[in-house]
């Protein structure tokens, strides 16, 4: 089972059903045994605190509750919206709002295989990644030591700082690794912060790691990469899977709707989804329905909705939707 931070609202089966893969965070902990067949588990992260008066990240026991809870004066979110876990902290990119969702998912990890993070502008192919839920990543009791993920080579950007600070940053990689290491060429590979996966345990070594203060030592504020450094601090052995964006990538990024590339992106998406063997008849893409004025009581075909151009530039919404395939009457 998955616990996935930033994912869509809950896709429908073919004859209009909620699919029973697919559940948010809040339902799920108040009835775990009533979603027993839900394999994804997703929540909305967000940094809910005051702006002024709240921490970047929380990641030990404190004063401050990790959860904020009521509906916050400036930003109006509701913690009773069961799809979202809105974190005692300020947002921010690279401040500690992943260190404090992995903080509190080691709460709840007990539930769980793997802890996924995506971004919100990452666009994502849900039969595809069924697919490599099922029949790729490793389940119980192999699940030790995994990240899945895009790979990045820090060696790109090792380059622009100095070797004495180099080394400091990559000293347990030195130990660990030794000669692959030299002072031209880095061996120091992490996924990409568009999405990536942690199996349960490397979720307990990130953690462990912030509390510590070890991480100070080798972070330098770039998220993906000291979460990924982190999570080799593991005992075990890392058993990275590399996911080609050739065809083994099931999101598109970025995915955003004031690039002017967005539409390009789309329609990629869209053909890339319908090429697929496993597409079904939906497409989890962006909803529509709250910001343009479509007739929200049917869905739009695939060649309609491109044809839509007027219609979608007005579109200012981010959130996910489920576009079919034919034109059928029912509720947006």
């Amino acid at each position: 089972r998955l616990l996935f931070e930033t994912f869509a609202n809950r896709t429908r089966s073919q004859d209009g059903r909620a699919d029973p893969r697919i559940c948010n965070l809040g339902e799920f902990l108040e009835q775990p045994e009533y979603f027993h067949d839900c394999k994804v588990v997703y929540t909305f992260v967000i940094g809910a605190a005051d702006p002024k008066k709240g921490l970047n990240q929380i990641v030990t026991e404190t004063t401050r509750p990790l959860l904020v809870k009521g509906i916050h004066h400036t930003n109006g979110y509701d913690h009773k919206k069961k799809d979202m876990t809105l974190l005692n902290i300020k947002e921010n990119l690279e401040g500690g709002k992943s260190q404090t969702f992995f903080y509190f998912a080691q709460t709840v990890i007990d539930h769980f295989d793997y802890v996924a993070k995506c971004d919100s502008d990452s666009l994502l192919n849900l039969p595809m990644m069924f697919d490599f839920l099922d029949h790729t990543l490793p389940g119980p009791p192999q699940n030790v030591g995994v990240i899945a993920g895009a790979p990045f080579n820090k060696e790109w950007w090792e380059r622009k700082i100095t070797i004495k600070k180099r080394k400091a940053e990559e000293s347990f990689l030195l130990a660990r690794y030794g000669n692959y290491m030299n002072k031209d060429n880095v061996f120091h590979v992490y996924p990409r912060g568009e999405f990536y996966m942690l199996s349960a345990d490397l979720v307990l070594v990130v953690v462990n790691e912030v509390k510590s203060g070890n991480s100070k030592e080798y972070c330098v504020g770039v998220e993906d990469h000291d979460i990924g450094t982190m999570a080799y601090h593991s005992p075990n052995p890392i058993f990275f899977i590399f996911l080609s964006s050739m065809d083994q990538m099931f999101w598109d990024h970025p995915v955003k709707i004031q690039n002017k590339n967005w539409k390009v992106k789309w329609n990629a998406a869209i053909d890339k989804l319908n090429g697929s063997p496993n597409a079904g008849i939906e497409l989890p893409l962006v909803d529509w329905c709250e910001e343009v004025p479509l007739n929200c009581n049917q869905y739009y075909s695939v060649e309609s909705f491109k044809s839509s151009e007027k219609q979608i530039d007005m579109v200012s919404s981010q959130r996910l939707f489920k576009l079919r395939y034919e034109t059928t009457k029912t509720e947006c």
